[in-house]
């Protein structure tokens, strides 16, 4: 919601929420926001965001991946987002083993680096949209651009 205000103050927002498994219902939600005429599809990870992404892909829409790379498999791809868990847990599970209290919470965020850009985007992603892209998540990443969302809640501030 905050990206969307952030970059797009005049876009609409429409949160549909699918039981992870529901692959179907996932399909048809690609279909119904095709109908209301969205731009841009982003789903959460797992088999229904995976279903409602390639459905989306398919019937023309532009999609934001989460999870792996999709502007190396489709043209109808924005970005992604990758979920980097190699980042911290590495730490953790040596904090563990020792029988150590892991030093600090670590959500999935871009300051942790558990949360990046994929390296590719899509075609139709210009130079210069890339560069406010990389610089943006520098910026969310020290600190220095606040979303007003708590990263280790998700709740609004």
């Amino acid at each position: 919601t905050h990206g969307l205000r952030y970059s797009c103050g005049d876009c609409k927002l429409w949160v549909i929420e699918v039981a992870p498994a529901d692959t179907g219902t996932a399909s048809g939600t690609a279909a119904r926001l095709q109908n209301v005429r969205a731009d841009v599809m982003f789903a959460a990870p797992g088999p229904a965001g995976e279903s409602a992404l390639q459905a989306a892909a398919s019937g023309g829409m532009w999609i934001i991946g989460v999870g792996r790379d999709y502007a190396s498999q489709t043209d109808r791809a924005l970005g992604s987002i990758l979920r980097r868990p190699d980042q911290t847990l590495p730490s953790l599970v040596a904090a563990l083993l020792a029988k150590e209290t892991p030093a600090r919470a670590n959500p999935f965020d871009l300051a942790s680096g558990n949360l990046s850009l994929a390296p590719t985007f899509g075609p139709n992603v210009s130079p210069a949209t890339i560069a406010l892209m990389n610089d943006l998540v520098a910026q969310l990443a020290s600190g220095n651009l606040d979303t007003g969302v708590d990263p280790a809640t998700g709740d609004e501030r």
